[in-house]
């Protein structure tokens, strides 16, 4: 799975709303484990069989809460995880719990991930441990300390993805930050991390001219913070979970839906240097607070 679509799905996981079924579903790895579990198998049992079927990357995201759990932690990454990607959305209990609403995910999350960091230790999780936190309106201001944080933890994996409001939150504003006071606090997340940290930080569904400027100066730089140039290109089936027989089944490409349906250009794009590669700005951010943020890059 691409962090970026990870990013979409994790944010919905730490609303603290029930979650009644799933009917979206990644093609590769994790489509034939959410297809395969019904419950009535354990889910390191379908990790394992995943693996001996050929897929050589299984990666997880999750809010990881059962991986407090050491011995959880272990049958499931020894079932043959590679990857582990956390929704962690904030760095101390009160901001994770104004977030999430659900009683001790914060030091269910960090033992969590204590546990997988041992396990990557051991040698396990290959493709590494990461974190994905959704920037909002609640927690940016706190993203350098956040970043911080991770790598106190011993993370050496973040990406940033920029909410995008939709569902009950569509039209609510409140959610969402500005490019423009968001802006700050990405550059001193840069420059904080290259002066000490030196850990892989990197930024999502963000427009490129709403990135640090120092990404546009330095193109190593460029590469390794922009998020987007590290994704997997993803195919998506839709049917409802668990399958049945006579199911029908919609495919449609990730980065295609984004580009084609879910984000936009506006006039002020047709300058940019980045005018093909970048996706371009949710539209929903639009309706939200309009395009006059976005300036082309020269």
């Amino acid at each position: 799975a691409t962090e970026a679509l990870a990013g979409a799905l994790l944010g919905l996981l730490d609303t603290g709303d029930e979650l009644h079924s799933i009917e979206g579903m990644l093609s590769g790895t994790l489509a034939w484990l959410l297809s395969a579990f019904d419950g009535r198998e354990p889910f390191s049992a379908l990790v394992r069989r995943a693996r001996e079927l050929g897929y050589t990357r299984v990666a997880l995201a999750t809010n990881a809460m059962v991986f407090d759990n050491a011995e959880y932690a272990r049958k499931v990454v020894e079932a043959g995880v590679t990857r582990a990607t956390i929704s962690f959305h904030a760095h101390t209990r009160k901001l994770v719990h104004v977030i999430t609403k659900v009683p001790n995910a914060f030091d269910r999350k960090v033992k969590a991930i204590e546990n997988l960091l041992a396990l990557k230790r051991e040698g396990r999780l290959p493709d590494n441990v990461s974190v994905n936190p959704v920037i909002n309106s609640i927690n940016f201001r706190h993203l350098p300390g956040m970043v911080r944080f991770f790598a106190r933890l011993g993370l050496d994996d973040v990406r940033f993805n920029f909410i995008r409001n939709h569902g009950n939150a569509e039209d609510d504003g409140s959610l969402c930050p500005t490019f423009t006071d968001l802006r700050p606090y990405l550059e001193r997340i840069v420059e904080e991390n290259e002066a000490k940290h030196r850990i892989t930080v990197t930024f999502g569904e963000l427009p490129y001219c709403a990135m640090p400027w120092a990404l546009h100066t330095n193109r190593e730089l460029f590469r390794r913070c922009v998020g987007e140039l590290h994704d997997y290109i993803t195919d998506v089936a839709i049917f409802a979970s668990p399958r049945q027989p006579d199911d029908g089944l919609y495919r449609f490409n990730w980065q295609d839906s984004k580009r084609n349906d879910l984000k936009m250009k506006v006039d002020a794009c047709q300058t940019c240097r980045y005018l093909e590669p970048c996706e371009g700005v949710w539209r929903t951010y639009v309706d939200l607070h309009g395009d006059r943020e976005i300036r082309p890059v020269r």
